[in-house]
């Protein structure tokens, strides 16, 4: 395929890949999610926390992922529970975002 300032010759206009979009897993606890800290690279699309409030503010992440034992309907600082928290911060990447629930 061959791009030329905003016309495409080819078949379509090329798809963008998810795989690239920033990351968020919740883990249950701070141990686990320090030995996955630990394995990934520092410039990694990747973040891995647990459910605190002061873990969870700033980016916006298109892709969260829960893994088992994390309680989605907890409360979190008094903001509300988790499920309702992470789907209000998804809202931004609209139909991007992906919620991955283990």
């Amino acid at each position: 395929m061959i791009r030329l300032g905003k016309l495409y010759f080819g078949w379509a206009k090329p798809e963008r890949e998810l795989r690239y979009l920033p990351e968020l897993i919740i883990y249950p606890s701070e141990n686990q999610a320090q030995r996955i800290r630990q394995t990934l690279a520092p410039d990694a699309p990747v973040r891995v926390v647990t459910p605190h409030i002061s873990q969870l503010r700033g980016r916006v992440y298109a892709k969260v992922t829960v893994l088992p034992g994390v309680d989605l309907e907890q409360d979190v600082g008094g903001a509300g529970s988790l499920r309702s928290i992470l789907q209000h911060r998804q809202l931004m990447r609209r139909d991007r975002a992906i919620l991955i629930v283990l």
